[in-house]
């Protein structure tokens, strides 16, 4: 019985598995608009060439259909996740439409964000 309990004891040690996390900060429509810098319609062009990054993100030409707040000219670089690219273009094929709630940070204040 003491060597069953010793090895139930071993594989509830921490191991060498790596956990990550992220936290997200909810925030209501109308303090999300007031941070925001620009707010567009539109939708991606996945057959433009992207522009790489050191992060997950990349930057790719997007149409923009539709400004709501602030300016914007009919095409822009938007980022998107490298990982997000394949459901993004599925549902751009089926009809849909990206709303882009863009804000500016100073270069002094990004790595606080």
């Amino acid at each position: 019985m003491k060597k069953v309990f010793l090895i139930l004891m071993l594989l509830m040690l921490p191991g060498g598995s790596q956990i990550l996390a992220t936290k997200w900060v909810e925030l209501n429509p109308e303090k999300v608009e007031s941070l925001s810098q620009v707010i567009v319609l539109g939708s991606y062009n996945f057959k433009s060439k992207p522009k790489s990054s050191k992060s997950n993100f990349f930057g790719s030409q997007f149409h923009v259909e539709k400004v709501y707040k602030g300016e914007a000219s009919e095409n822009i670089t938007a980022g998107i996740d490298i990982f997000d690219d394949g459901w993004a273009e599925e549902f751009q094929q089926e009809g849909g439409k990206f709303l882009l709630i863009i804000r500016y940070l100073a270069i002094e204040n990004a790595k606080s964000y």
